[in-house]
């Protein structure tokens, strides 16, 4: 931790071998819908192809370093191993694979990464921007006028919902939403990484954020960038004189009403999609099941984010789950496959993944549950509010082996070891 040293962006050739091999494998982890195999449901992303070298190098790299484990990671890789092989009938075998690989690799990454220069992780964090900028506008240009590769779509990629003819780009990402989530997180911890700066560089980023989200009809999108405004709100608030911090409450009041009435009269899709749902969601004539269809009615997508929770503790006593230890890995998904039929998946499928919540409490118990919250809590020791604002909401959408899960901690893990040193300065 100590060899973390803050000096100014550079250009790629300016690194080490070492960083110049982290700042790849960081933007490979954020191309989380990128597939160059797929090995049965599961694909195989360009930062998993490279995994083999990547463990083999860890440990040469990391040789001479010193190592640090997390300890409640490895209780609960532990953990996963022990619950799953007292399951072993019922359960998903590529999930638990799945799941102790990320551990394994999320362990020496971090432990690269902690004996890189910030400045490195930066240059990494400002390229992911551009580069799911650039591919989602294309994408958009493409949707614009009809142009259906079915190679470039592998790439340039852009979801289509059933009888829609117009889709929505998401980048290098599996869903629009995912591809918000990530462009959010590199712009929070670059962000952080830079100390606030405002200048034209922090500027063109969070534009390219802001477009990204707009071109993109990501409803989930804007409730991330207002995550991103709430941080820079702090700060300039804890920055500010006496008189700023005064009035700040009756700017951020203007500002916030205007940014609704902008948004409200902006026609964009994936605003509207928002306002209908929140209107759905705080309409109080109905409730239970009640709400959740007229959820549904006002946003399918929104409705999947949180449906799954709310029918599974709810049928939690029916049912006779097991909180405590978990049914195994993949449970929740076969059980919902059979509860959520007709309403969000169509009869005869045999899963469907689920977010964090409530798969990780239904998989591996609260026991399961608390170790890998522990984890986080470890992670993300130095980290602000804002950090763990941006994560809770992405969590009911991702599970443990989703990538954009393990592409948030390994960044929140960088800049948590680097804030003291920041602080410093």
């Amino acid at each position: 931790m100590n060899s973390l040293t803050i000096s100014n962006p550079s250009s790629f050739s300016s690194f080490s071998n070492k960083e110049k091999w982290n700042v790849v494998l960081l933007i490979l982890l954020s191309f989380s819908g990128i597939s160059v195999l797929t090995i049965g449901k599961a694909i195989l992303t360009p930062f998993h192809l490279l995994i083999g070298f990547h463990i083999v190098y860890g440990f040469l790299a990391s040789n001479k370093l010193e190592k640090n484990i997390s300890i409640p990671l490895l209780l609960f890789m532990l953990y996963v191993l022990g619950i799953n092989l007292l399951q072993y009938d019922s359960i998903r075998p590529t999930s638990v694979l799945y799941t102790l690989i990320f551990c394994v690799e999320a362990t020496i990454f971090f432990n690269l990464l902690k004996n890189c220069r910030i400045s490195a992780i930066i240059y990494a964090l400002k390229l992911i921007i551009i580069l799911y900028f650039i591919n989602i506008f294309f994408g958009f240009c493409f949707d614009l006028i009809q142009f259906k590769s079915e190679f470039v779509l592998k790439f340039i990629k852009v979801y289509y919902e059933k009888g829609i003819s117009n889709g929505r780009p998401m980048g290098f990402s599996s869903e629009p939403s995912y591809a918000s989530f990530i462009l959010s997180v590199s712009f929070l911890c670059y962000s952080h990484l830079t100390n606030h700066k405002q200048n034209r560089k922090s500027f063109f980023l969070f534009g390219s954020i802001v477009g990204s989200i707009i071109l993109s009809k990501s409803a989930y999108g804007f409730i991330f960038l207002s995550v991103i405004a709430l941080d820079w709100a702090l700060v300039f608030y804890r920055t500010g004189d006496k008189l700023f911090r005064l009035i700040f409450p009756l700017i951020t009041i203007l500002a916030f009403a205007g940014i609704i009435f902008f948004l409200s009269n902006s026609g964009n899709e994936g605003v509207q999609r928002l306002f209908k749902f929140s209107s759905a969601l705080v309409d109080n004539s109905v409730d239970g099941k009640a709400k959740l269809i007229k959820l549904q009615e006002a946003d399918g997508s929104a409705f999947a984010r949180i449906a799954p929770t709310y029918l599974l503790f709810n049928s939690a006593p029916e049912n006779n789950f097991n909180f405590l230890l978990g049914e195994g890995a993949g449970a929740s998904g076969t059980f919902l496959s059979t509860f959520l039929t007709g309403i969000l998946v169509d009869e005869g499928r045999e899963s469907v993944d689920t977010g964090i919540m409530p798969a990780l409490i239904f998989d591996y118990g609260v026991i399961g549950s608390f170790l890998f919250l522990l984890f986080l809590i470890f992670t993300f020791k130095y980290l602000s509010f804002s950090f763990w604002l941006l994560f809770l909401l992405i969590i009911p959408n991702a599970n443990i082996n989703t990538q954009l899960i393990w592409f948030a901690i390994i960044c929140y893990s960088f800049v948590s070891i680097a804030t003291p040193s920041l602080r410093k300065n």
